[in-house]
């Protein structure tokens, strides 16, 4: 797409008209975009007419080099949720993409992500990684000590997409148990925690079996769990 302005009159016309810059982002125009974040000449925080930020509409534009930018900026607001109350970390779990591997790291570096939010369907970002098969970013929120938004209706979603399966090899989904127990001794729900005791009491047999390709164990210990509550 052609540029519609040359740097001058986007800078000038920014100054006026801050939604400008979202007009740079349509056209492709990101030359301009990442000389004025080096310059501070944009809101980091700008807010879109249909209520995305400038850090989400870069992300679904997939502009992911201007979007490291935009969170590194030690005033970019890393929670604001839009009007489905979603936040970038939703929006950042839809994109099943290796691309989005630096993004996190930087996103997980930033001591206020509030790594529980929930939009406005009650989903979490954890929610939204699993739903989208994001298996990095499902396992790197598992591993986050402030994750501790998860039940067992979660937790069964995310067996039956990663482990429930044969989309992944066996060492993943032993590496995947690992994580998991990372959540003992947080503070979890009451279920959540008696299914954490439960795998960590048997995870050496669970892993032995997973090497076997045998899930009736873990199967089992799952099923006991959740039918407690149904």
């Amino acid at each position: 797409m052609t540029n519609i302005f040359t740097s001058d009159q986007a800078i000038k016309a920014a100054e006026g008209d801050p939604s400008i810059i979202f007009e740079l982002i349509r056209a492709d125009n990101d030359e301009l975009l990442n000389h004025m974040l080096d310059e501070e000449l944009i809101d980091i925080n700008l807010i879109s007419t249909n209520s995305d930020s400038l850090a989400i509409k870069l992300l679904k534009s997939a502009k992911y080099d201007l979007v490291i930018k935009v969170i590194k900026n030690k005033n970019w607001d890393v929670n604001y949720q839009n009007d489905d109350k979603e936040s970038f970390g939703h929006i950042l779990a839809k994109i099943n993409n290796v691309a989005v591997v630096p993004i996190f790291k930087e996103l997980k570096k930033n001591k206020t992500f509030d790594i529980n939010l929930r939009n406005k369907d009650n989903k979490t970002i954890f929610d939204i990684s699993v739903e989208n098969h994001n298996s990095y970013i499902s396992t790197k929120i598992i591993e986050d000590e402030r994750f501790n938004n998860i039940d067992i209706f979660e937790f069964l979603k995310f067996y039956e997409t990663y482990m429930n399966t044969n989309e992944y090899g066996k060492y993943s989904k032993i590496n995947m148990i690992d994580s998991i127990l990372t959540m003992d001794g947080r503070y979890v729900s009451t279920r959540m925690q008696e299914l954490l005791n439960h795998l960590k009491d048997n995870v050496k047999n669970i892993k032995k079996d997973i090497e076997k390709d045998d899930y009736n164990l873990l199967r089992s210990i799952i099923k006991e769990c959740i039918y407690q509550y149904i």
